[in-house]
């Protein structure tokens, strides 16, 4: 009794812990993301009570986000037990469907697996989608692998978080397998194998199909340089500074200051300035008229109209103080964000011949909405965020190797300015050319390439991955229909 207690307790904290790290850490190996679900989902294969289920699903919910969000000030504080809340639910109706469904139809675990696998890409899904709660993929901690990445740019995020989950899914149903001692067969290791190499044979198919030339493509074959600006202003200096103007003003200046400094080695093509670096675009006005014509900005600031409100924006000003492109934040966080007017639709900002994608914030967990601002012509993916609410580094860089991923998903090199850091230049195969600390007050320089051509995931989406759980359902059907008909 006392054994099952402490499995019912210290296996989903294990799993909890396991993914927790792999976000936070890129050293990780990719192949681990195969295990790190199977202490949790062999409870719930195993257990037949659901106020233990439900309880479990608290627990690792809680340990995940916990160490994700331990280091979050009274700032987010508020967002912390709001994603708690909704992922609890979110996993708990997962489980439950798991656990039903597990029971309902013990007699066909292999067709269960798919099963499982689906529900759980979906309601997850689902729930990003209504509840806009910043969804953390398994992925990510393959962000330093090539075949990883291959895979990404093939079926995206959620292809591979699926592949994983069902991986994962097998592995506990095999391990409860065992320990009910009911030895795995043949027939089952033989079915499994099938279908994993028939997934893997369509996955090179498709990518050998490909034309690679219009993927290598580039807009005018140019490279563009940027800077990025990392002020580093905390939080509570922010907080003070929206009541005193003069105080707000320094921190305009600090930015002003700190992009000067930045061009007097070399001059970039366009600084780049991080998500609210002041509260409005007023504040830093004055102290551009002197300095804009040496340079071209692209930054992130508050934008009042007395007819729909005040919108989360990124502007981009020319070097004659203009403002040219304009794109305002369409998905906000919830609560947090409350007193900001949604953007009415996704735009790129437009620089010289090129077109750039400018997520803010969060806006960067969203790949549908990325693909969707590449499908309509953005050559670069630059992300603005402002996460000096974070006393931990640890969600910061979960977040950042988020954005990494939406380069690989849609070839495109991709940009990360952040204000408290990490800032960072990748390319679009994931390699990071630069990047700065969290907290440190510095900028970066680097030079990226324009690309056109797109990746098979932003031409297909969940087209390919459709077509290959259909036809792997198909399989296993046959071969588990045969297998029946051999044991009568």
């Amino acid at each position: 009794m006392r054994l099952k207690l402490v499995i019912l307790f210290f296996f989903p904290i294990l799993s909890a812990c396991s993914v927790a790290i792999s976000l936070m850490s890129s050293k990780l190996p990719f192949i681990l993301s195969f295990v790190q679900l199977v202490p949790l989902l062999y409870i719930v294969l195993t257990t037949d009570k659901i106020k233990n289920i439900i309880l479990i699903c608290f627990i690792y919910t809680f340990i995940l986000y916990f160490t994700l969000l331990w280091g979050v000030n009274n700032y987010g504080v508020h967002i912390f037990i709001i994603t708690l809340f909704i992922k609890f639910i979110n996993h708990s109706f997962i489980m439950l469907a798991v656990n039903y469904i597990n029971k309902k139809y013990s007699n066909t675990p292999y067709l269960n697996i798919f099963i499982f696998s689906i529900l759980f890409i979906l309601i997850k899904e689902l729930f990003f989608v209504v509840f806009n709660a910043p969804n953390l993929y398994y992925v990510a901690n393959g962000t330093s692998e090539n075949l990883f990445f291959q895979l990404v740019s093939v079926i995206g995020s959620e292809g591979v978080d699926f592949i994983i989950i069902f991986v994962n899914f097998f592995i506990a149903m095999e391990l409860k397998s065992l320990f009910t001692i009911k030895m795995v067969s043949k027939k089952q290791i033989v079915s499994f194998s099938l279908i994993t190499l028939f997934l893997c044979i369509n996955f090179f198919h498709f990518n050998n199909l490909f034309d690679y030339r219009e993927y290598n493509q580039t807009k005018n074959n140019n490279q563009v340089s940027f800077s990025i600006i990392q002020g580093s202003v905390p939080r509570s200096q922010y907080v003070k500074a929206e009541k005193k103007s003069d105080l707000m003003s320094k921190i305009g200046n600090h930015y002003v200051n700190l992009t000067l400094e930045s061009q007097v080695l070399k001059q970039s093509d366009v600084v780049l300035w991080p998500e609210t670096t002041v509260k409005y675009f007023s504040v830093v006005e004055k102290a551009l008229e002197k300095n804009i014509n040496k340079f071209n900005l692209i930054g992130g600031f508050l934008k009042y109209d007395p007819k729909i409100g005040t919108t989360n924006s990124i502007l981009f000003i020319d070097k004659t103080g203009i403002v040219k492109s304009r794109y305002d934040k369409v998905i906000t966080v919830p609560i947090a964000e409350r007193m900001y007017v949604k953007g009415k639709k996704t735009n790129n900002i437009s620089f010289n011949n090129y077109k750039i994608a400018t997520p803010i914030c969060f806006e960067a967990l969203f790949p549908n909405l990325i693909r969707n601002l590449v499908l309509t012509g953005a050559n670069l993916i630059i992300t603005f965020t402002n996460e000096a609410g974070l006393k931990s580094e640890g969600l910061s860089y979960a977040i950042a190797k988020q954005t990494i991923l939406r380069g690989v998903e849609n070839n495109r090199d991709v940009i990360r300015v952040s204000q408290s850091g990490p800032s960072l230049f990748a390319s679009r195969d994931g390699n990071i050319s630069k990047e700065s600390k969290f907290f440190e007050t510095t900028f970066l320089k680097g030079n990226v390439r324009m690309y056109s051509g797109f990746s098979i995931y932003t031409k297909y989406r969940g087209f390919i991955i459709i077509i290959t759980l259909l036809l792997s359902l198909l399989l296993f059907g046959f071969i588990h229909n045969k297998n029946q008909k051999n044991d009568d």
